[in-house]
């Protein structure tokens, strides 16, 4: 036995494979071209034909999988560069040890991209045939779903997330949400590699192709009504909450300096004001990004009544980001939490929400030695519900930063009431990178699929309001100080089925998955996989 397995390995290592670089080099500018900030969707569609060529053309399952990998690896290195500059700059590591650092998320990532190329190659030789387009978009998703929850999930830019939130085809995200969008580019990409495969018999190109075009004529169909409808509900008068949004635009390495809280905080009250000054009417409320009030609220009592002072009172009720911190009497630690906090005219307190999904490596170390190494990793507390804050006549969802990646804590708020939904965020670790790109685009989709307003307020852009038609309106230029006044539709929310489901659609696909495979036989997988 021993004998043998020695003489597979060897007769493995003998072979001298080319890997398929066309298939692979395509295949990763098609995934880096679909998403922002070069938003050419249909680029989508050459990334996942290319992943099946390179499965087709492995000659054993190894194979398939490592080829799968690499591409994954390299799409995800393009799309995400910026990791290497925010732990770099931030992390005070110098870019290669950063590189080396952020080594092992690429390759998380990527192997999703080399698990969907071993599927598809398993279940060619399982039986004989090629898999189904839908059989192929359906093991897309499921990782996808995987992907999204494992490990506190990491769901920045699925496959659904290179469509545009404002086009005909991501109207259906309210169906199913982003993923529904995965599921049909990936199955258009897996409906075109079979139909170039069986393009010499025009008999099998038809049934090939059948399918997915049905579901793109549904979804484009949908799409149309839907658009149609909203064009409609444009030409009549609506409830409307005006908001004013301000961004700060105050350098990272400023932002928590003690030296400078007080300039930061005169940034704010001067932009707000002279923004107060211009307006017609006072607006319904104002909203300042995420830790706009960069000392501890509470304790901070000095820093506190400077604000105070400056500020109120105003016409309009205050949003705002702050972080804050409280004394554990029993335990004898502080507790820091990243807040948000609503404030009526006066300056009263009136509603507060805490951060519930922490960024990891950035508000909490995962791995403790990694928070003792690198100073500007926090020691945040994660809050204990989500919930919107009353403000006013108004229910609004807030969601901190990084949330707003994750649908599920929006439909929460939504389900709660919410009729507004508002993402405080600090994009200034990233940089002029194409990050704050892509987290608009992410965070617009919570629009389009739970049909509800999104408004973003960021410190250095992009700050914007978000149509529930994913239409994005008033968005602000990067690093530069901003305000604006938006006029924001409520009254309409939460009807939507992915507002009530979820993915509970993707669990149904991945018993379809699991139900279409039948436990193979030994003889169907070559030797070096036994």
């Amino acid at each position: 036995m021993e004998d043998t397995i020695k003489a597979i390995l060897a007769s493995e290592g003998s072979e001298k494979i080319a890997l398929p670089w066309l298939p692979l080099a395509s295949g990763c500018v098609g995934f880096w071209l679909a998403f922002p900030p070069y938003g050419l969707s249909a680029s989508a569609l050459l990334g996942v034909f290319c992943l099946l060529e390179i499965s087709r053309l492995a000659p054993t399952p190894k194979r398939a999988f490592l080829w799968g990998l690499s591409l994954g690896v390299v799409s995800e290195v393009l799309l995400m560069h910026w990791l290497v500059y925010t732990v770099s700059v931030y992390g005070q590591f110098g870019w290669w040890l950063s590189a080396a650092i952020v080594i092992p998320l690429y390759a998380y990532l990527g192997a999703f991209f080399g698990l969907f190329s071993l599927f598809a190659h398993l279940y060619a030789l399982r039986f004989k045939k090629t898999p189904s387009a839908f059989w192929l978009a359906s093991v897309w998703v499921v990782l996808e779903l995987v992907r999204s929850r494992l490990l506190g999930g990491f769901p920045w830019l699925l496959l659904g997330h290179a469509l545009d939130p404002a086009s005909t085809l991501a109207q259906a995200s309210e169906l199913g949400g982003p993923l529904l969008g995965s599921f049909l580019l990936a199955l258009l990409g897996a409906t075109a590699w079979r139909a170039f495969h069986a393009r010499k018999r025009p008999a099998r190109v038809l049934k090939a192709v059948w399918t997915g075009i049905a579901c793109l004529a549904l979804a484009f169909g949908f799409g149309v009504v839907k658009k149609l409808s909203f064009a409609k509900e444009a030409a009549t008068p609506k409830a409307t909450l005006r908001a004013l949004l301000v961004q700060g635009n105050i350098p990272q390495d400023s932002k928590f300096d003690e030296s400078k809280k007080f300039s930061v905080i005169d940034t704010y009250v001067n932009l707000t004001h002279a923004a107060l000054q211009k307006a017609h009417e006072p607006p319904d409320l104002a909203v300042w990004p995420e830790t706009a009030l960069s000392f501890f609220f509470t304790p901070d009592l000095v820093a506190r009544r400077y604000f105070l002072e400056r500020l109120f009172p105003i016409p309009s009720p205050l949003i705002t980001g702050t972080i804050d911190a409280a004394l554990d009497e029993h335990s004898g630690e502080w507790h820091y939490r990243n807040r948000v906090i609503a404030l009526d005219r006066t300056g009263r307190l009136v509603d507060a929400y805490d951060k519930v999904h922490l960024v990891p490596f950035g508000e909490y170390a995962p791995v403790p030695i990694v928070g003792r190494l690198v100073g500007e990793v926090g020691n945040f507390t994660p809050g204990r519900t989500v919930h919107p804050l009353k403000v006013g006549r108004h229910t609004i969802g807030t969601l901190v930063c990084y949330e707003a990646i994750f649908p599920e804590i929006a439909r929460k708020m939504v389900s709660q009431g919410a009729d507004v939904l508002v993402n405080l965020s600090n994009d200034a670790w990233f940089g002029k990178t194409s990050a704050p790109y892509q987290h608009l685009r992410i965070a617009s989709y919570l629009a389009t699929s739970l049909r509800v307003p999104l408004v973003r307020v960021t410190n250095t852009g992009i700050s914007a309001l978000i149509l529930p038609s994913g239409e994005i309106q008033h968005a602000s230029g990067l690093f530069k100080a901003w305000t604006s006044e938006v006029s924001i539709p409520v009254g309409k929310s939460g009807k939507t089925l992915y507002a009530r489901f979820g993915e509970g659609w993707v669990l149904l696909i991945a018993a379809y998955v699991l139900v279409s495979l039948k436990p193979p036989h030994r003889k169907h997988f070559p030797r070096s996989f036994r």
